[in-house]
């Protein structure tokens, strides 16, 4: 692998697009807890998919509106058509959501679709993070892959998830460390307490199809004992 080999890292995107949103809220620019509809009007009417079939879906109003909190933790109520429920999920890939050709586009396709749950309630994971690369947009004035380009460039600053209990880890780490991975099999590690960076970079789909990950923060970890 050379310095610009290009690599397809999939949901470790989302990583680079929180930071983003992390940055203008740094800035004042929104508070966490405020509507995301102030920005983007077009999901202020959001119902929620109580059951139904594709052509008669039951819903339901949403109890509360969607948050800015809420997209960055997968909480808002939307989905992927692989992570919801029916008839949520067929409704989702008659939308075609990831062929929009634009993220403006996008939304609007969305807007036309229930939620799988009420916002806040529960963890789904979906495409939260593409609401935020518009927000971003509409704050910043600016195309996302500007933004990206003028204001992060290199490295990413924050992880998805962290870690505060070792025994229930399903591999070596410390408290405190965080990271993210990606569809082909791709992850990082920032572990503060070790002061180190562990990436892996595989291309390999279906996701981590013979534990791979696992068996390299093993790896990784042992080096350090070693």
């Amino acid at each position: 692998m050379q310095p610009d080999t290009i690599v397809r890292i999939y949901s470790m995107s989302k990583v680079i697009t929180s930071v983003a949103v992390l940055q203008l809220f740094e800035e004042g620019r929104f508070a966490l807890d405020e509507p995301v509809t102030r920005f983007i009007p077009e999901l202020r009417n959001l119902k929620v998919c109580t059951g139904g079939t594709v052509e008669n879906p039951t819903l339901a109003e949403a109890k509360k509106p969607i948050t800015i909190k809420h997209l960055l933790t997968h909480t808002a109520g939307f989905a992927y058509d692989f992570s919801a429920k029916e008839p949520v999920r067929q409704l989702y890939l008659k939308a075609d959501l990831l062929e929009a050709p634009s993220l403006k586009e996008f939304i609007q396709r969305l807007a036309r679709l229930p939620l799988v749950q009420q916002p806040g309630e529960a963890f789904n994971y979906g495409v939260n993070t593409d609401v935020l690369g518009y927000l971003v947009e509409v704050v910043s004035g600016q195309p996302l892959e500007d933004y990206l380009r003028d204001h992060i460039s290199e490295g990413f600053g924050l992880g998805g998830s962290v870690r505060i209990d070792l025994a229930r880890g399903n591999a070596l780490g410390s408290v405190g460390q965080f990271g993210w991975s990606g569809a082909a099999t791709t992850a990082f590690n920032i572990d503060p307490k070790e002061k180190t960076v562990a990436l892996l970079i595989t291309q390999h789909l279906p996701n981590n199809q013979h534990g791979i990950v696992a068996k390299f923060y093993t790896l990784f970890y042992q080096s350090l004992v070693d």
